[in-house]
């Protein structure tokens, strides 16, 4: 990341915390400080580049550190969020603002003014990213796919045994050698292909696995004839 705006840059979304720094601030070489910003850029999820008018130190090739993180996020194929200072380009480094270019021809960047305007737009950007992602639910909880759940997390077996048992007991439709996939969007267990929660608690080989939390309550109602 980097930071021209302040000595540092904190701030918080429900689920994610950013602290952007800047290389004086550290009190750290230049070799080292590049090598620990590589570093935090391969563990990243998400980066985010806040690019101000300032390029920074170069090294032996004239690259600053901020392009090079630019680059090795792009390289590992990083979701990258970026964000420019201020709307006046003629006050920036020939080098920063044509790497805000390159940035923009490869994806969409925004500009802010302040911190409370950084994080707004922040915000925004990761919303719109958790939602690109499936990471915010707008549907129940049950009925919502279960991330990263595949047809092959569902137990078959498991699956005939209810349906043989269904079939025999209340003339269900389908039949023990039903399709999985077409069992499952029968029983409105699929949301775009994708397993819900209720087939992975109802028919999963190991529910514990993506929902460590989620329990399944049932009720047994006595039928009472009139």
């Amino acid at each position: 990341m980097a930071a021209s705006a302040s000595p540092y840059v904190l701030f918080s979304t429900p689920r994610l915390r950013f602290l952007a720094l800047r290389q004086k601030s550290c009190g750290i070489s230049h070799s080292l400080f590049s090598d620990r910003a590589l570093s935090e850029v391969e563990r990243c999820d998400i980066y985010l580049g806040l690019f101000g008018n300032d390029y920074g130190f170069e090294d032996a090739q004239g690259v600053s550190p901020t392009e090079r993180e630019f680059d090795c996020a792009t390289m590992l194929g990083k979701p990258r969020l970026i964000f420019a200072r201020g709307a006046d380009d003629s006050a920036r480094h020939p080098k920063m603002l044509k790497l805000i270019r390159r940035a923009g021809d490869q994806l969409i960047r925004r500009r802010f003014s302040d911190i409370t305007d950084l994080k707004a737009v922040v915000y925004s950007s990761l919303i719109e990213r958790l939602e690109h992602v499936g990471h915010l639910r707008i549907a129940p909880f049950d009925t919502a796919a279960c991330m990263g759940a595949t047809i092959r997390d569902i137990d078959s077996k498991r699956m005939r045994a209810f349906l043989a048992r269904a079939q025999s007991t209340r003339g269900y439709p389908l039949d023990a050698n039903t399709p999985v996939t077409d069992a499952l969007a029968y029983l409105n267990l699929l949301d775009n292909g994708v397993p819900n929660h209720a087939a992975i608690l109802l028919f999963g080989k190991n529910p514990q696995r993506p929902l460590p939390t989620s329990i399944v309550k049932c009720l047994h109602l006595k039928i009472c004839r009139i």
